[in-house]
C-alpha cells in the first residue's frame, strides 16, 4: 500500500517526542533515524536512540500534514491519543503542579491547627 504514515517517535535517551510524515513504512524511518544518516538534522541525531510509540496511515501527504499540524498544535491530544493506546493515563503540568499547591496549603493548615492546640 503506497501511502503516508503520520509517525510519533520517543527518544529512549531524553523522553522528548516528535512527530512527522513519512512515505516509508514507520520500521524504515525507525532504522534511519537511529542509523543517524547525513540527511538527519543534527538535533535528532543527538537525541538517538528512538523507539516508535504511535502511527496513523494516509492516503495523501495533504491528509497527514493536517493531522500532523492538528496534533502539534494540540500537544495535550497528541498525549491522549498516546495514552489510550499505551493504556496509561499521564497527568499534566498543570495538574501536577495544582496537585503540589493543594499538599502544600494542607500541611500549612496542619500546622496552623497544631499551633492552636499547642497554644491551649
Amino acid at each position: 500500500m503506497a501511502g503516508f504514515r503520520l509517525c510519533i517517535f520517543e527518544s529512549r535517551k531524553t523522553g522528548r517526542r516528535f512527530l512527522e510524515c513519512v512515505d516509508k513504512t514507520a520500521k524504515e524511518r525507525l532504522n534511519q533515524l537511529n542509523r543517524g544518516r547525513k540527511d538527519i538534522s543534527e538535533r535528532t541525531k543527538a537525541q538517538r536512540p528512538y523507539k516508535l510509540v504511535y502511527s496513523e496511515s494516509y492516503k495523501t501527504a495533504q491528509e497527514c500534514r493536517e493531522r500532523s499540524k492538528f496534533l502539534r498544535n494540540e500537544k495535550a491530544l497528541m498525549n491522549d491519543a498516546l495514552n489510550r493506546r499505551s493504556g496509561e493515563r499521564r497527568r499534566s503540568a498543570r495538574s501536577v503542579s495544582n496537585d503540589r499547591r493543594r499538599s502544600e496549603r494542607r500541611r500549612k493548615e496542619r500546622r496552623k491547627s497544631l499551633k492552636c492546640e499547642i497554644r491551649i
